[in-house]
């Protein structure tokens, strides 16, 4: 992030063109043919673009909590939360949400933003399954890692602000099962954590199923917040990113067939 960033600079086709530029620097700089490529959250919209684009540099491209429809997540996050408050009594959030419909379209209703952070944090729905703010949750334990500096961390979250005024609006209305419909990096099966009992399942595989040759495991795809029990669930940072990157490297391991093709739909 720098202050002096011009926001036309910051758009999709840049950021996977630095992403490719990147990687060419860490396969120079390492002497590797090939590396692996890895995105989370807002980050698998431009890797899965990246992996797509140029398929040659990468071993694999592996995706937690991959984003390919984000605007149908907001419409069934809307949805999943509506039903918790009707069924718990919760009427005053329940009239909330009903006069806030997500909508057909980006931008998303300045209603319906009043109200998603604040349902999303009480239902256990969103970032984490079990953060109640973004601030205390989020921002305040960010300044706890050692590994930057307090300018690095600060300059983190302006340029997080100032991204999201520049692309949250793009990825809502990008529907990626459409965008991207052939990766050429290898695939292991599809695989939800054993917490997923995602709505519309067919749905959040599509991004997957849809492409003619895959990527490695995806945790909670799609986007469409996994529900357990009475919760939503997506793989906490930094807790469970340990766990993930084991279980996506035993995956690659033994997840694809002598073409590269995958073996069949997995549950963990």
């Amino acid at each position: 992030y720098h202050p002096e960033m011009a926001p036309e600079s910051l758009n999709p086709e840049q950021l996977v063109s630095d992403t490719v530029a990147l990687t060419n620097h860490l396969r120079a700089r390492f002497g590797q043919d090939k590396i692996y490529l890895m995105g989370r959250s807002g980050g698998t919209f431009f890797g899965i673009q990246a992996a797509a684009r140029a398929p040659e540099l990468y071993h694999a491209y592996i995706a937690v909590a991959q984003i390919s429809n984000q605007l149908e997540s907001e419409r069934l996050a809307h949805r999943y939360m509506l039903q918790r408050y009707r069924a718990e009594g919760n009427d005053k959030m329940a009239r909330r949400l009903e006069e806030a419909p997500v909508g057909d379209a980006a931008p998303l209703p300045d209603a319906y933003l009043k109200v998603r952070d604040v349902a999303m944090h009480e239902l256990g729905v969103g970032t984490t399954h079990d953060m109640k703010s973004v601030f205390t949750d989020m921002f305040l334990r960010s300044l706890l890692h050692r590994e930057y500096t307090l300018i690095e961390k600060i300059n983190l979250w302006r340029g997080k602000l100032f991204s999201g005024s520049c692309l949250w609006n793009t990825q809502l209305s990008t529907d990626l099962t459409r965008k991207v419909t052939r990766l050429g990096a290898p695939r292991a099966p599809w695989m939800r954590p054993k917490y997923s009992t995602t709505a519309k399942a067919a749905k959040a595989g599509a991004q997957t199923a849809s492409t003619k040759a895959g990527c490695l495991p995806v945790i909670s795809p799609n986007q469409l917040l996994a529900v357990s029990g009475k919760k939503m669930y997506r793989p906490r940072m930094p807790q469970e990113i340990a766990k993930v990157i084991s279980v996506n490297a035993s995956k690659a391991a033994v997840g694809t067939d002598r073409r590269g093709t995958a073996g069949g739909p997995h549950a963990e």
